[in-house]
Parts: C-alpha cells; sequence; structure tokens
C-alpha cells in the first residue's frame, strides 16, 4: 500500500471518529443521550445571539474537518499539516498550499470579505434579537424577525375584561342648557338659604362691610348672614341689621369644623352658602342660579360653585388646575366634575348636619377641601362647577388659594377621593339624556357599615390615634375608650408625628357601661378592633363574642372561605397588640370588602436550610421581630439531609408564639429543586406559601406587604377578576434582570417608569418569579406541581427540549425556577413586586456561600448589585405608594422574562400560541376563567420512545384509553417474586436453617439488580457529561434514538440465546 493511500485511509469518514458518534460508542462522544441533548442545544442555539460553539457544530456536522486525534497521523500534501522552513509542523489550509501568487492573494482577500461579512451579519442579529425582546416575537410581519416562526393559530378570543364601575361619559351642560333643565325651584320667597361668611384675619376686615352688602342684594336675598370668626375678632354688624350676626369659634378648633357645628346648631334654611371673606363682591343673579341648578334632577344632588380645584388622576399626571367660570378663553363655559369647590359654594344644611362627616374631617386642609373630602368620602356627595357668568370680584374665586394650599400632595389627596372619585364621574346630558343616563349618574356610593375601635386608658388612645384618624379618613368610625381623661372631655383633634391632623368624636366608656349594650346600639358594625395586651381586653373580647364577634385560628376562630364570608357575614374582629398598633395605618387603606375577609386568607411560611447556622439563626431572629397583627402564622424548618449539628440543635430549641411550628429533616439528599418544591403544598385555595432560603433576612414589616396586597387584590371584588394571572407577591425589589442571554442586565424600575410617565413608585407586576423572599398562591402552586411531574416524566417532549425561546433559563437544569419560568410562560401568569424609593425592599439576599455561591465570601462590589435596603419599623408602607395606596390592577406596569413593558394580553397570547407549537395538546381556551389545569399544556404522547410508559410514573392512571392499552403492549421487565411470597407447599419444603435463608435472599437481592436496572440507568451513569440534578428521577427512563437501539441490541442477543447486558 502507498503511503497516498496509506493516509487517504486513515482520513475519519463521515459516521465515524469524532466527527460523529457511531453505533454502541460509551465515550461521552459517542453516546446517543449527549449526541441528542447536543443537537438540541445547537438547534435551539440557531436563532441566539451567541453562535454556536465549534464542538458542537463539528459534532453534528460531517463537512466540517476534525482536529482530533486522527489528524495527528497525517503528513505531505494530502494532510492538514504541512513542513515549515524549520521543520515545525504548522497548520496550512489545503487550498492556501498552491504557489501561485496571484490566487493566494485572491483567497486572501475573499477571506478577508467573509470576515466582515461575519462580522457586520453577527452584529445585526445581536441587535435584532434585542429589537424582538421588545415586540411581539410571534408576529409573522415583523421586520425584525431573523427566521420566519412556525405557522400560528388565528388570534385567539381573550376572557372579557369585566366592566370598570364607571358609568359612560355624558355631554355637560352650557348655561342656556342649564337655565332650561326642568327645576324644583320656584321663586324668591320665602328665603331659604343662609349665608355663612368664614372671616380667617384682621386682613379681611376692611372689605367685609361691602362683600356683606352684595349678599344682602341678592336677587334671592338670603334669611340670614352668620359671619364666623375665631374668638379675638369682633366685626361690628350692627349697620347691617338684625339678618346679620357674628358667632365666634375657639382658636384651637379647625375652621372647617366650626362651620359643621354652625351648621348644626345656628342654620334652620334648607341651603347654605359658604363664603371666604376674602371675596370682596358676589354678582346679585350668582346665588339664584345655584339654587335654580339645585332643584334639577341632575344637580340635586352635588355641592355646586363657579368653580373650583380639580386634582391629578393619577400621581403621573398633571398638577392641579383651577376651572372657574372667569369670562376667558380657557375658563369653565359647561359645567365639570371638581374635586373642591371655590366659594362661594352652595350645600345643603342636612348634608353638614350628618355626625359621621365630622368625625375624620381633615383638619389640616381649607375648609373647602375638607368638607367637599368629607362628603364625598363619607356620603358620596360629589361637587360641580356651573358656568355662572360673571362681571364681578376676584377672577380666580379663591381657586388659586386653595391650588397654593394643596401644593406638592394633590397625588395623595386625589387617592382621598377614591378610585371612582367625583373627577371621573361622567356628567349628565342635555334635556334629551334618557331616564337610564340620569338614573345611573346619580347612584351614589353606599355607605360601608361602621368601624369601631375599643381603647382603654389614654396611652391606647395616643397609641392608635394614627389608625383612627386613617380609618376616619374612608369609613364611619366610633372611638370607644374606657377610663380616659381625654374622652371624658369630648371631641378631640390628633396631631401625629409627620401624620394628617383629624377630628375625632370620642365616645367614653364609664365603669357602669356595658360594651356588649354600646356595641348593639350601633347599626351596621362590621369591623371592631381592639388592644389584646390592654387593660380591659379580656371584657372586650368577652363582649366580642356576645355579639357573635368573627375571631380568627390564633383566638379559636374557625378558618372560613370566601364563599362563606359572603355568605355569612358577621362582625369582624382584629385584636392587635400594643407592638402592632403602631404600625396598622395600611389596614385602614384596604376597602370595607377586604376586610371582611381579614381571617380569610392563612399565610405559611417555609423556612429551608442545610448547614449555614449563622445565616439560619439571622433569619429566624428577623421572622421573630417581625409584626403578624394577631394572625397564627404556620412555621415549617425544612432541613437537608447534610444539615449539620449546630443548625439541628437550633432548630430544636427554636420558639415560635405566632402560630404552629414543623421540623422536618430529610433522610436523603434531594437537592434545592426538591427541598423548595416538595417543602409546602397548599391546604385551600385560600392557604398562601412562602419560601425563604437561610441567607435571606426579611424586614420586620414583610408580613404586612403580603396580607396588604393579598387582600386587596385577591378579596376585593374590583380586582379580583381581573388578577386570575397573579401567580405571586414578591418581598425582594428587582436590581438586575438575569434572564437575557447577553448576561445579567442593571435594571431599575423608577429611572424606567419615570421616562414612560408612570409613577416612579409604582408597584408593578413581572413574570420572573423570585426566589429570594416571595408569597406563592395556591391555585398556580398546584398546578406548578403538576406541571413539574409531566416535565420530568417526559411523557409529553423531552426534558432537553427548550419550551421558552432566548432565555437563560434553560441553562439551570437543577433549578425549579427554571420550570416555573415555562409555566409562567406558557400561561401568562405574572408577580406583583414592591418599588419604593431607593430600592426599599422586604427581603434581601446576603450572597453566602452554597448551592449557588461556591466561595467564602463574596467582594463589595458584587454584593451591592443584589443586597436592597429593608424597610424599617418607622417606615410607612402606605406612605411610598403613590397616593398612599395600592394602584388599581389595570395601573400596574406590567414587564415580561426580559424586563421590557408589555401588556397582559401580549403575555397571555405570547405563551398561548408557544403551546400551540408544541403540538403536545389542543389550544385551550382563553375566553374563560384560568383552569390552572397543567394538562391543557401537555399532554401524553408517545413520540419515537419505547419502554418510557411505566407505572412507577405519575401519569400512567391519567392516560387515556388508548395511549394506556399501548402502554400495556409494550415490553416491561417481569416483576420479581418476594422470597417471603411463595406458595405454601414451598414453604413446608423449607429447612429452616439461617444459611439457606441468606442465600435465599442473595439470591433475590440479584435478580433484583439484573432487573431493575434498567439499560437506560448504565448508560447514563456511564455518561460524565449529564448532570444528575438536570436528569433528576427520568435517569431511567431512555429517549429517541437511544431506547431504539439498546432495545434492537437486548433482542438481538435474547434470539442468541445470550444474557441480557
Amino acid at each position: 500500500m502507498t503511503k497516498r493511500q496509506t493516509t487517504q485511509d486513515s482520513l475519519p469518514q463521515h459516521g465515524q471518529g469524532q466527527g460523529q458518534p457511531h453505533e454502541g460508542s460509551n465515550s461521552p462522544g459517542g453516546s446517543p443521550v449527549l449526541a441528542s441533548q447536543d443537537f438540541t442545544r445547537a438547534r435551539n442555539n440557531s436563532n441566539s445571539t451567541s453562535t454556536s460553539s465549534p464542538t458542537l457544530l463539528r459534532r453534528h456536522s460531517p463537512l466540517l474537518p476534525s482536529f482530533g486525534s486522527h489528524s495527528k497521523s497525517h503528513s505531505g500534501k494530502q494532510g492538514f499539516l504541512g513542513q515549515g522552513q524549520q521543520g515545525k509542523r504548522r497548520f496550512v489550509p489545503r487550498l492556501l498550499q498552491s504557489r501561485n501568487p496571484h490566487r493566494n492573494r485572491l483567497l486572501a482577500a475573499l477571506a478577508l470579505v467573509a470576515l466582515a461579512a461575519w462580522t457586520v451579519w453577527g452584529r445585526k442579529s445581536h441587535s435584532i434579537v434585542k429589537q424582538r425582546l421588545t415586540t411581539r416575537w410571534w408576529d409573522q410581519n415583523s421586520p425584525s424577525s431573523a427566521a420566519p416562526p412556525p405557522s400560528l393559530l388565528p388570534v385567539p378570543s381573550m376572557l372579557p375584561k369585566p366592566p370598570k364601575l364607571v358609568p359612560p361619559a355624558l355631554t355637560s351642560h352650557s348655561l342656556p342648557v342649564l337655565a332650561r333643565l326642568p327645576t324644583s325651584f320656584v321663586g324668591a320667597t320665602p328665603p331659604n338659604w343662609t349665608a355663612l361668611v368664614h372671616l380667617g384675619s384682621s386682613a379681611q376686615l376692611p372689605t367685609l362691610s361691602r362683600l356683606i352688602k352684595t349678599l344682602l342684594k341678592q336677587s334671592v336675598p338670603p334669611s340670614r348672614v352668620l359671619i364666623l370668626a375665631p374668638d379675638g375678632l369682633a366685626p361690628s354688624t350692627a349697620k347691617h341689621g338684625p339678618a346679620v350676626s357674628l358667632v365666634s369659634y375657639k382658636t384651637s378648633r379647625p375652621p372647617a369644623l366650626a362651620v359643621l357645628l354652625v351648621a348644626s346648631g345656628e342654620v334652620a334654611t334648607e341651603y347654605v352658602v359658604v363664603i371666604d371673606a376674602n371675596l370682596e363682591v358676589v354678582k346679585s343673579s350668582y346665588v339664584r342660579t345655584l339654587l335654580r341648578a339645585s332643584g334639577t334632577a341632575e344637580y340635586g344632588h352635588a355641592l355646586l360653585s363657579a368653580g373650583g380645584l380639580v386634582l391629578p388622576v393619577s400621581a403621573s399626571a398633571s398638577p392641579a388646575t383651577c376651572l372657574v367660570s372667569d369670562g376667558s378663553a380657557d375658563g369653565l363655559d359647561k359645567t365639570a366634575a371638581i374635586h373642591a369647590p371655590s366659594t362661594p359654594f352652595l350645600v345643603e344644611t342636612a348634608w353638614l348636619t350628618n355626625p359621621a362627616l365630622a368625625n375624620g374631617l381633615r383638619t389640616d386642609l381649607p375648609l373647602e377641601v375638607a368638607i367637599a373630602l368629607a362628603l364625598w368620602t363619607k356620603s358620596g356627595i360629589p361637587s360641580f362647577g356651573l358656568p355662572v357668568p360673571w362681571d364681578e370680584g376676584r377672577r380666580d374665586w379663591g381657586c388659586e388659594r386653595l391650588k397654593r394650599a394643596v401644593e406638592g400632595n394633590e397625588a395623595v389627596l386625589a387617592s382621598l377621593f377614591r378610585r371612582d372619585s367625583p373627577a371621573s364621574l361622567p356628567l349628565p346630558s342635555d334635556t334629551n339624556a334618557d331616564a337610564a343616563d340620569v338614573a345611573g349618574h346619580d347612584q351614589r356610593q353606599q355607605p360601608d357599615g361602621t368601624i369601631v375601635l375599643l381603647l382603654s386608658g389614654d396611652e391606647e388612645l395616643a397609641l392608635a390615634h394614627p389608625l383612627a384618624c386613617a380609618f376616619a379618613a374612608r369609613h364611619d368610625v366610633r372611638v370607644v375608650v374606657a377610663d380616659s381623661e381625654s374622652a371624658a372631655q369630648g371631641p378631640t383633634v390628633f396631631f401625629a408625628d409627620g401624620a394628617d391632623r383629624c377630628h375625632l368624636d370620642l365616645h367614653p366608656l364609664k365603669i357602669t357601661d356595658s360594651v356588649r349594650s354600646e356595641l348593639e346600639r350601633l347599626k351596621r358594625v362590621e369591623l371592631v378592633v381592639y388592644v389584646q395586651d390592654g387593660q380591659r381586653a379580656r371584657e372586650f373580647e368577652g363582649a366580642m363574642k356576645g355579639v357573635n364577634g368573627v375571631f380568627g385560628a390564633r383566638f379559636g376562630g374557625a378558618r372560613r372561605g370566601k364563599d362563606r364570608v359572603e355568605k355569612e357575614g358577621g362582625v369582624v374582629v382584629i385584636p392587635l397588640v400594643k407592638a402592632d398598633v403602631v404600625h396598622s395605618e395600611w389596614i385602614a387603606a384596604l376597602p370595607m370588602e377586604a376586610l371582611r375577609h381579614w381571617h380569610t386568607p392563612k399565610i405559611d411560611i417555609t423556612v429551608i436550610t442545610n448547614d449555614r447556622p449563622t445565616s439560619l439563626n439571622r433569619l429566624l431572629t428577623a421572622l421573630q421581630d417581625a409584626h403578624y397583627f394577631g394572625d397564627s402564622v404556620s412555621l415549617a424548618l425544612n432541613l437537608e439531609q447534610t444539615a449539620d449539628r449546630t443548625t439541628q440543635r437550633l432548630v430544636d430549641d427554636f420558639p415560635w408564639s405566632f402560630g404552629p411550628l414543623a421540623v422536618r429533616h430529610r433522610i436523603i439528599l434531594g437537592g434545592l429543586m426538591p427541598a423548595i418544591v416538595e417543602s409546602w403544598y397548599p391546604s385551600s385555595n385560600d392557604s398562601y406559601g412562602v419560601f425563604l432560603e437561610d441567607d435571606v433576612e426579611v424586614s420586620p414589616m414583610f408580613y404586612s406587604w403580603l396580607k396588604f396586597t393579598i387582600l386587596h387584590y385577591r378579596y376585593h371584588s374590583a380586582t379580583r377578576a381581573r388578577s386570575t394571572r397573579l401567580f405571586g407577591v414578591s418581598l425582594y425589589q428587582q436590581r438586575n434582570i438575569e434572564l437575557r442571554l447577553e448576561g445579567r442586565q442593571p435594571f431599575d424600575a423608577h429611572k424606567l417608569f419615570d421616562d414612560l410617565s408612570i409613577p416612579s413608585t409604582s408597584p408593578y407586576l413581572s413574570q420572573i418569579p423570585c426566589s429570594w423572599g416571595a408569597a406563592y398562591f395556591p391555585e398556580v402552586w398546584r398546578e406548578f406541581h403538576a406541571y413539574l411531574a409531566l416535565r420530568l416524566s417526559e411523557t409529553a417532549l423531552p426534558i432537553t427540549d427548550a419550551i421558552v425561546p432566548e432565555i437563560k433559563s434553560n441553562k439551570w437544569p437543577r433549578s425549579w425556577k427554571k420550570y416555573f419560568i415555562e409555566l409562567v410562560y406558557m400561561r401568562g401568569y405574572v408577580m406583583l413586586y414592591p418599588n419604593y424609593a431607593d430600592f426599599l425592599s422586604f427581603s434581601t439576599n446576603h450572597l453566602e456561600k452554597g448551592t449557588h455561591i461556591h466561595v467564602d465570601t463574596v467582594d463589595e462590589k458584587r454584593k451591592r448589585q443584589f443586597n436592597v435596603p429593608l424597610m424599617q419599623r418607622n417606615s410607612s408602607i402606605v406612605g411610598g405608594l403613590p397616593g398612599q395606596q395600592l394602584p388599581d390592577w389595570d395601573a400596574l406596569p406590567v414587564l415580561d422574562l426580559w424586563g421590557a413593558v408589555a401588556s397582559d394580553d401580549d403575555l397571555v397570547e405570547r405563551g398561548w400560541q408557544s403551546v400551540a407549537q408544541l403540538d403536545t395538546c389542543p389550544p385551550f381556551r382563553l375566553d374563560v376563567a384560568p383552569t390552572y389545569n397543567a394538562r391543557e399544556l401537555l399532554c401524553a404522547k408517545v413520540y419515537e420512545r419505547t419502554n418510557a410508559l411505566v407505572e412507577a410514573q405519575p401519569l400512567a392512571a391519567t392516560l387515556s384509553a388508548p395511549l394506556a392499552a399501548q402502554a400495556q403492549q409494550q415490553e416491561r421487565p417481569p416483576l420479581v417474586e418476594h422470597p417471603d411470597a411463595v406458595p405454601a407447599a414451598a414453604e413446608e419444603r423449607k429447612d429452616g436453617s439461617d444459611a439457606d435463608e441468606l442465600e435465599r435472599l442473595r439470591q433475590y437481592e440479584q435478580r433484583v439488580r439484573q432487573r431493575v436496572v434498567a439499560p437506560g440507568d448504565r448508560v447514563a451513569a456511564a455518561d460524565e457529561e449529564i448532570d444528575d440534578d438536570t436528569i433528576g428521577i427520568v435517569a431511567d427512563v431512555p429517549s429517541g434514538e437511544e431506547a431504539a437501539a439498546i432495545l434492537e441490541r437486548e433482542e438481538e442477543r435474547a434470539r442468541l440465546g445470550l444474557p441480557p447486558r
């Protein structure tokens, strides 16, 4: 054989060598399992931002040369190795061995052009992927698509959005149309209104006489003119006649409260016109126009003025604006809904005499704003500005003064008017409006029931007054105080450090009075709050049980679900310890419907630990120091099999006084995935699981955030129907996005939202599941358990198949988050994240050595990328929110897995199309509420597999009949009979010797090992490149070509009479 022939024979042929694995090879390069995985990775990375590895390409492409052990024997012109001038070997491509210099230069030029083209294409593909991350990647018409996606199904029909509780917008009225509206106002006699002039300072005295004269000369004269002035101001009223009189009030009393008290004690007419003494004149027809409008069906239910202040509808909207009828081009030319009227404004006297109006009255606001806010929040009475003609007095009617007074607090005040504020209500149309429109506009808020605070002593009163003021600003509140000197003195104005002032009507409880009789006198009591470690706590608790109060599980109450609460009702009792009362102002920000479900959600805390006792002690200490507001909170401590003795002793000695405590210790090392997934399972649809690894630390207010958000978004009808795809609430605030293929990217939601004109501190929805402290919802966690069992069983698709495109989590085979992200992606689920200023969070991670961190210490620079400050007790949960309340569901920004802003419909359709492309199940419906059924996503099927469906798999009992029959026909290893299950005859023949018994058991063990250990187990064990945690429970299940090749060899050996391998 010639040298040329020998060299050619030694070259690797297609299908042999390292270029492609051959049948029966046990090397990593020839493993069918590895080849299948590598092919999948190469296929998944074909559209990725990074180019495929040369190793992967060579392994699967017979057209590329292999630089391996075979090429070392090559020499001469036919090989890839050339001889250098000094005898050194060097790689020389075969095409460049020509001695023609022109040809060599041409080839070199072509190589440079190809390299430049490759560089340009790589940059372009990288930019394409970044563009695709912010667009609908499944859109076939998208110009950024690098490759045409698979054929798509038609756009699915989505579940209709629940209608917002706002009537359709109607046309407002101009002054001529307003004058033609039917009215009950009949004439000028008898006078039916009283003018109430508020004199605030001596600077207003020079113009007071002129103002009173214009009031007395109104076309509809007043019954009386009352001058309301603080002590020390006593203007003369004799010259104006007997219709004008002076009413003084204490300087310590807020003007708004003084107006309410005077209206209750001094006014006998049906209407009151409140005027600020800053005005000089009021046109003679002004009050007549207001009175006539008050007699119409369209405006008879509202406070009326010639204009006023309109607050921003959101924190990102423009500042407060003035709408006044001043005759200018941009003035008020039609009726308009306003938040606060400018004086003079007209209001019914009966509205001001309502006792509930004064309780909780904001005393730190101008009287116009305070009265309008109280009328709306307590009685549902809106305010409207009318286009009353103007030709005298000040042009702004005092509105600019109001605007300056509320500057900086516009968003907070707007939130106090609630979501369905009068500025968002429609206005009645012209006379052609049908009755349904008018009736829909005339609907007022139905007042909630009464909230009662039971307190004993001035100490408890001082602790509870921020909570009482917050409750009184939104609800009808009755503060019952026993053994208090302050309560005996009557109504009191409180002012907390950094809080808003409010007026409270205190009801003293004497020693001879019965708490139960006091409660029974009140009507529609819905909520009672008392201090459980106070002086008269036992008496209060007994009174609550006497009126069938609903207690939580910690105080012997039965846990009730949503349906039972709504059916049975009852007085909800919230017992708080003194340490919790100070930090409970967030409770008042919840709607009454959510407060009725106070005892419904059950939050379970699960701690996962191994061998970090110092970290575990820090976490347990933080949990002990947190506030739980009288709830029964169960705690489960899950120890890994390798937990050290110090950790075990720490757990054994840990006291937990807030509810049940469970300690679990694994006997088999499970790893992080089963440690998390198997640590908690919901007991009902009202149980929520909080997962905390031991290197996490929580804020003292973490439970407040969880219960606040869960009650608001899960137990309030306005958001419950919209939040069906919410899978949890995060305690941690993101500082990085880790799921992009290009690596970890810094993330700042505040800057992102600022650029998008969204409130920078608004909580937001994200598809990224948080593993550094979060609560997961029961329906989705159950679905995840089922999905993970389906995914790991490989009955629907191989475990190596990627479901989520272009995402880094596909490279996390050991992480439970990889599979949870798949579920979230296919369903369009989202998680709620906090977004307080300066990354203030309710949990943080200390980056300590463990499963993910393999070094003893982490540098400070990396720690700063993940550490976030914890919210302390002196911080307010509601104070850091836009408008001091949680946003409506539709107002929450939505981010996808890559940190890009999206819509909820986009996320749902994206996942739905992806499930359709998997082609494992028929497309599920989106026009109905989510079913949380994982079998809609992955359906069991046979896909070029043999011996894959076995009885030990979790889906064996759920397979369809034809598929189960097909599975039964497949070959399975015969069961090995246990030596104890022998026939009776054989039992009689036993001689009972220990030696025979041991030999019999040894033979049984050998047969079990031969039959149970499947060929796939040996292949997987020999393959060193396969990660144990990646395969998990399916290491004994061969797949694809591997299974076919193994069974073919085993059948051949059986035909030849050879024993199985």
